[in-house]
């Protein structure tokens, strides 16, 4: 969250810029984010960039795919596993 909030702040100072010195932030930056952060085995980082873009981008199948399969994986890390026999 920390992170997410730290972009819309950046985000709001870059609109108060002239338009010819204004960085152009990408539509995909949470997405981007969650991919780097499950490739990194933080999946519940993950999971946040992806809600983020989902609804950043409600219209984009790949965060909401992306989100589902993060939240899979937490789901299952979190169930005990079978006791060995």
């Amino acid at each position: 969250d920390d992170a997410i909030h730290a972009f819309y702040e950046l985000k709001r100072a870059n609109d108060l810029l002239p338009p010819e010195t204004r960085a152009d932030f990408s539509d995909d930056i949470f997405f981007k984010a969650g991919q780097g952060a499950a490739r990194s085995g933080h999946f519940a980082d993950a999971a946040r960039y992806f809600e983020e873009a989902v609804r950043v981008a409600p219209q984009d199948p790949r965060p909401k795919e992306a989100l589902r399969q993060a939240r899979e994986i937490l789901h299952s890390a979190s169930r005990p596993s079978p006791s060995p026999r």
